[in-house]
């Protein structure tokens, strides 16, 4: 951690300046690729399609906006936590081809206030769990039009999205010039 202060000292963290960001690969296309013949084999078999997952972070800066967190797919699937031009906090999740993505505020105040923040989400099949600091659990449901699986993650990004491809305008909108401040205790499902 090369940060100052209790909020960096006692979990690992990153600081990042604008245009900087962390790129974790899931699985290769190959192994994708796999996956998803051996989900039309087997629809059932839950090893290669997703249908929760949970996510902790820590983030402190007072610039908005910016993309903390984006997981794409080598499908259309995709999560992203923004913050809004106006500092407001975004959960954005596209599952399977519904064309509009489940979006919720997640907090309405401006969270580039220099403070540090942390955010909780849980998803079990379509039942969504959020929690932004001493803020109440709030419960939700994704429409039952949608799909309901993460298919084939291809990669985590935090601060900044650079992926190759179709990336959804609303997402690009906050993704220049990328986070400036600390991210610190990332866990995705477990990673």
């Amino acid at each position: 951690s090369a940060f100052d202060g209790p909020f960096c000292n006692k979990v690992i963290g990153g600081y990042f300046e604008p245009g900087t960001y962390v790129r974790y690969g899931f699985q290769s296309p190959l192994l994708a690729a796999a996956n998803i013949f051996a989900n039309m084999m087997v629809p059932l078999s839950h090893d290669f399609n997703s249908t929760s997952e949970e996510i902790v972070f820590s983030f402190k800066t007072s610039q908005p906006p910016s993309v903390l967190m984006y997981i794409s797919s080598y499908s259309r699937d995709y999560l992203a936590v923004i913050i809004k031009h106006d500092g407001s906090l975004v959960l954005r999740y596209q599952l399977g081809s519904f064309p509009n993505p489940y979006t919720r505020i997640l907090v309405k105040e401006n969270v580039a206030n220099g403070k540090a923040h942390l955010v909780n989400i849980t998803r079990q099949d379509r039942e969504i769990y959020t929690q932004v600091d001493e803020y109440p659990i709030v419960r939700d449901r994704i429409s039952l039009w949608g799909d309901k699986n993460f298919d084939s993650p291809r990669s985590l990004f935090l601060g900044r999205v650079m992926e190759i491809g179709v990336l959804d305008p609303e997402i690009q909108r906050f993704n220049t010039p990328g986070f400036t401040g600390c991210l610190a205790g990332v866990n995705f499902n477990g990673i």
